[in-house]
């Protein structure tokens, strides 16, 4: 009777011990299950950018699949997204994309009045001559001080050119009257019959139609000024924290693009990114890389994001967005942080992504 007692006692409390087991690994089951769900959702992020020769590199990464596989290469998904250039930022700053690329400019005036925490993880380009005010054949002689009146996408990198155009040549900034156009309307105020139009301030290719169809005039360009309209990838810092794959998967691209452009099929790689762009064959595209710094290697980007000067430009941008009133309700400084700060502000300037980035991945060494 004992024995009999025992093995019941016995037989119920492995039935139990099995049950409870069972029960503990679909409980770990559906966790492990809810988790892998949870990073499935967070792991294909959004990516914009728009028409413009420095960032003419990411389509072509996008067209030839190098996005996607280097994406899949960090266990991740990258959604391509074109759009107009305004647009792109303001879906970053509304939370709609995780990475997008903008100047230095627009960074500074539509993205800290927004209170967006933001990483700088690649100076991808520089406007060497690209950004430029180009006069009317009727005023190709005008002294500069009797310049009156440009057509301009107002507050723009256009209008940061205009700003700097009358500093350097000591004019007073009431001097000349801006009418405010979008991009898509440049040419057409240039061909306007307004006789007290002088000129417009755009950029390329805008600028090289002009000058090609129009007998337009070019007085002053980003040439003149180096360095200081600096062309960006930024990501959402809470994004770059959390994920930092996503930064590698789009500096890999970027890189992988550049070893394009300068290989052995470098005709055929420069006339597909003309054709992206809109155009026909890949020549005004070139012609537009004259007057373009690409940071087309890993040392240079390094570089680059840590150079001091950007400190200079940054200061210089700040008085053109307090000049204008552009940010109504100035946020708390420190605005910008840099290479070595200890504390990040609204923009930072990362640094360490590139180098840990250098370390992992030496092929860009060579």
């Amino acid at each position: 009777m004992k024995l009999r007692i025992k093995s019941c006692l016995l037989q119920f409390f492995k039935t139990e011990v099995l049950h409870l087991f069972g029960f503990i690994l679909l409980i770990t089951a559906t966790f492990f299950l809810q988790g892998c769900d949870l990073k499935e959702r967070k792991t294909t992020f959004r990516f914009a950018t728009s028409i413009y020769v420095g960032w003419m590199p990411w389509f072509l990464a996008n067209e030839n699949g190098i996005l996607q596989r280097n994406a899949e290469s960090e266990g991740i998904n990258i959604e391509f997204i074109r759009g107009d250039y305004v647009e792109t930022i303001n879906q970053f700053a509304a939370g709609g994309v995780d990475a997008v690329t903008l100047t230095n400019i627009d960074a500074f005036a539509l993205l800290i009045g927004s209170g967006v925490q933001t990483d700088v993880v690649l100076i991808s380009s520089y406007s060497n001559g690209n950004d430029a005010i180009v006069l009317r054949n009727t005023f190709r002689d005008i002294p500069l001080n009797k310049i009156k009146k440009l057509a301009l996408v107002e507050f723009s990198v256009s209008h940061y050119l205009l700003d700097r155009f009358l500093e350097i040549h000591r004019l007073p900034y009431s001097q000349i009257e801006v009418v405010n156009v979008s991009d898509s309307e440049i040419v057409g105020a240039f061909a306007s019959p307004d006789p007290t139009l002088n000129g417009v301030a755009t950029w390329n290719p805008i600028v090289l139609e002009i000058e090609k169809t129009m007998q337009g005039k070019r007085i002053f360009d980003s040439s003149s000024i180096p360095f200081e309209i600096a062309d960006m990838l930024v990501i959402r810092r809470e994004v770059l924290k959390k994920y930092p794959r996503f930064a590698t998967a789009l500096l890999k691209t970027w890189f992988d693009v550049m070893k394009l452009m300068h290989g052995d099929n470098r005709e055929k790689v420069l006339q597909k990114l003309g054709i992206l762009s809109g155009e026909k064959s890949g020549q005004l595209y070139k012609e537009q890389l004259k007057t373009t710094y690409l940071v087309d290697n890993l040392e240079k980007a390094l570089t680059e994001i840590k150079n001091t000067k950007m400190r200079t430009t940054m200061r210089l941008i700040e008085s053109f967005v307090m000049r204008h009133r552009l940010l109504p309700t100035p946020p708390p400084r420190p605005w910008i942080s840099y290479s070595g700060d200890t504390s990040k502000a609204y923009i930072h300037f990362n640094d360490k992504i590139l180098a840990t980035f250098s370390k992992v991945d030496e092929r860009f060494y060579q």
